[in-house]
């Protein structure tokens, strides 16, 4: 597990994230949330997420004022095929799992979560994976915008 050099948002990021009963239920604890850089093939082990350092911007909505904070976190989750075994189901799960972060009431006031497609195994995986399961994986981003703003 690298774990290095974590800002207090991303301690916060990664205590939401694991208040989500579906990220636990894939098998997700705090030794599989990697920040800031994850190592599939290097022995970090499946399922993995993966924390981006937010891009922090401040927005003016008075004259004198301190600006209001706004942030953009994201978190990439990558579940082995035994797991995930097509991409409806891991779009599903992070589906349920922008829901659970919107049910939190507490930690970041979140102004819009989202999520993408899921992605396969490219033939370049597949190929490597006939020997190595751990490199067989599908991945799926959740985005999270934090912040209010003068609207």
């Amino acid at each position: 597990m690298v774990w290095a050099n974590a800002s207090a948002i991303m301690v916060q990021w990664r205590a939401q994230i694991l208040a989500c009963p579906s990220v636990i239920a894939i098998g997700v604890t705090s030794s599989n949330i990697h920040y800031p850089q994850l190592d599939l093939g290097g022995g970090d082990a499946l399922p993995a997420v993966k924390l981006v350092d937010p891009a922090h911007s401040r927005t003016r909505h008075a004259e004198g004022a301190v600006g209001l904070a706004q942030l953009s976190l994201s978190a990439h989750f990558y579940v082995g095929l035994t797991t995930a075994v097509d991409a409806g189901f891991l779009e599903t799960f992070a589906r349920d799992v922008v829901q659970e972060l919107w049910e939190q009431y507490y930690g970041f006031a979140w102004r819009d979560i989202s999520t993408a497609l899921a992605s396969d195994p490219t033939p370049g995986q597949r190929a490597a994976g006939e020997e190595i399961p751990e490199v067989l994986f599908r991945g799926v981003s959740i985005l999270a915008d934090v912040g209010l703003d003068r609207s």
